[in-house]
């Protein structure tokens, strides 16, 4: 999957034409990004910042942005706990490297690692639990679609690729197999489906804030909460208490059936695992940035500390009540 290809030429051009926007080139700074390309700025005789990002078509086309615009307005509702998202006033524009939204620098710092104190993840719980519930209300059938990251369809993708070394394959496909047969019989909703460390933005003012719903897919609600606690709990250093934290908060608003209950760490090593062996395919092709490479070390070295920590061990410490 190729990410767009796209110069500062480019990008003067395109916010010209489409936004009649002129940007300093002196200020463009590239945001590190997996699939898509982002760029910071600010406008020739100012000083807001503003992010022109590019989406990749293979993973999202017109209409399902169109849609997520709408989703994400609703969202915008949230006050308690106070939940902001980077929502495009701008229309949406077909270029040849794919779309571009326009969007307002939103105040905030990337969560990544940093500590937070206990009731910073109890927070972060009960806005996963918010999101959940008011996604459930939406049911589009552009997102019924296909993508890589999708649970359901994690042994498939596992197929033909490689996993790096020191990864245990067979313990990886035993959680897939398990996680896969139960997913098939709960029902789907919408799903952000990649509320990890670097989607969170933390602001002492404003609060927490959500960005890069690009990913959204139908899933079972366990996705989301399942996929939040792998991230956090990595961004932690492998600190369960951080993961007991977050199913506390989210436990205030969603009592999750023992059918999802029994299948969250299956979806937590299945999702590295396949993190782990599709940046390996990058790598392996020679289209990996330094972003791939650095997320394949750290993701190696989570998975094999979930496989130690093992399932029982992980239920005591993150889900038992």
């Amino acid at each position: 999957m190729s990410r767009p290809n796209v110069s500062l030429k480019d990008l003067s051009h395109d916010l010209g034409k489409h936004y009649s926007i002129r940007p300093n080139l002196d200020s463009v700074q590239e945001l590190e990004s997996y699939d898509d390309r982002m760029f910071s700025f600010s406008t020739e005789g100012s000083g807001e910042k503003l992010i022109a990002k590019y989406y990749n078509t293979t993973l999202i086309n017109k209409k399902q942005l169109t849609v997520l615009a709408r989703v994400l307005d609703a969202l915008d509702g949230f006050n308690t706990p106070k939940v902001r998202l980077a929502i495009g006033q701008t229309p949406i524009v077909e270029v040849s490297e794919g779309l571009l939204v326009l969007f307002r620098r939103i105040p905030g710092e990337i969560l990544g690692s940093r500590p937070q104190p206990p009731s910073f993840w109890h927070s972060l719980g009960r806005i996963v639990a918010q999101i959940s519930l008011q996604m459930a209300t939406v049911d589009s059938s552009d997102f019924h679609r296909e993508l890589d990251w999708d649970p359901r369809l994690t042994s498939r993708n596992l197929i033909s690729l490689r996993l790096p070394e020191g990864v245990d394959r067979e313990k990886v496909m035993a959680c897939v197999r398990r996680m896969e047969r139960t997913l098939k019989e709960l029902p789907v909703q919408l799903s952000h489906a990649d509320i990890n460390e670097y989607n969170i933005l933390v602001d002492e003012e404003h609060g927490m804030g959500l960005i890069d719903f690009n990913d959204m897919i139908m899933a079972p609600r366990v996705v989301e909460i399942a996929h939040c606690l792998a991230y956090m709990i990595h961004s932690q250093q492998l600190n369960t208490e951080v993961g007991r934290n977050i199913m506390k908060g989210y436990g205030e608003y969603i009592k999750l059936c023992e059918a999802e209950r029994s299948i969250i760490y299956d979806l937590v090593v299945s999702r590295f695992g396949l993190s782990c062996a599709m940046g390996q395919q990058k790598i392996d092709e020679g289209t990996a940035n330094g972003y791939v490479t650095k997320c394949v070390q750290d993701n190696v070295i989570t998975l094999a500390g979930f496989l130690r920590l093992g399932r029982d061990s992980f239920e005591e410490e993150v889900l038992k009540d």
